[in-house]
């Protein structure tokens, strides 16, 4: 593994080949187990191929029970998806966030008829999460008319012009303060998220500790190249999560130099 930094994805999709092709490619996880008939025939034919022996797909593979019943289930069991949401994205980082938009774009960016709203912010961050799983070839195309294209709660939602300016002046951290890190512009975002995870979170009896990857694309000195991966173009973060997944912590790596968070 290596850090890119100054070399184009597109070069490094040319170094792939056959000898570089991942060894593990993540997907469903089936699991086979041989048939009462094939042991017999095993027994009775030692020299019998694997390939001629007859297999079946165990549906399910019960890990047994390592999920400690969190004591607010009965809680947020009416709670519908939205209010869930809320529970790890709190309005009061809605506010932070449209505070500091505010004051980026008076202060840094000299924009002094600039202001949005908190209802704006989530406006905003709403499409954003849509975008992330509805994908078009352009950010234009998300406010296209044509039949092939459209997607009516983006207009309904905002205009594009409102949108882009909003998106210009949409800082995370106070810029005039930031910390001595790499992600510094998105650190404070990161650690309101952590709390929350942890503060609404059960530990369970079984942990994983293990790297996981934000695809990512663009430039930046902590984007990682790992040749051997799937996701060969990300960032990497380091998980601590429960045996179904839950995250109760999580380090964005910044290479051996970096200054890790507070736990």
């Amino acid at each position: 593994m290596y850090q890119d930094t100054d070399s184009d994805e597109e070069n490094d999709d040319d170094i792939l080949d056959k000898d570089y092709m991942p060894e593990e490619v993540r997907g469903e996880v089936e699991v086979y187990i041989e048939s009462e008939s094939s042991d017999s025939e095993e027994e009775q034919c030692p020299d019998v191929p694997c390939r001629d022996r007859k297999w079946r797909k165990k549906e399910n593979l019960s890990l047994g029970t390592h999920s400690i019943p969190s004591p607010t289930a009965g809680e947020h069991a009416a709670k519908d998806i939205y209010d869930i949401f809320k529970l790890f994205f709190t309005d009061e980082m809605v506010e932070h966030i449209t505070e500091q938009t505010n004051l980026y774009a008076v202060r840094d960016k000299n924009c002094t008829n600039f202001h949005v709203a908190k209802d704006e912010i989530k406006k905003i961050l709403g499409l954003m999460l849509m975008s992330g799983y509805h994908s078009v070839p352009s950010e234009n195309d998300y406010w296209s008319t044509s039949e092939d294209l459209e997607i009516p709660i983006f207009p309904k939602t905002m205009s594009r012009d409102r949108f882009r300016s909003i998106k210009r002046y949409l800082p995370v951290a106070d810029t005039s303060n930031l910390a001595d890190s790499k992600i510094a512009k998105v650190l404070p975002l990161l650690e309101m998220l952590r709390e929350r995870c942890q503060a609404n979170g059960i530990f369970h009896e079984y942990l994983s500790i293990d790297e996981s990857m934000i695809p990512y694309h663009g430039h930046h000195s902590t984007k990682q190249y790992l040749k051997n991966k799937p996701l060969r173009f990300g960032y990497k973060m380091w998980m601590l999560c429960s045996a179904d997944g839950y995250p109760y912590n999580f380090e964005l790596y910044c290479g051996k130099e970096s200054k890790t968070l507070a736990s």
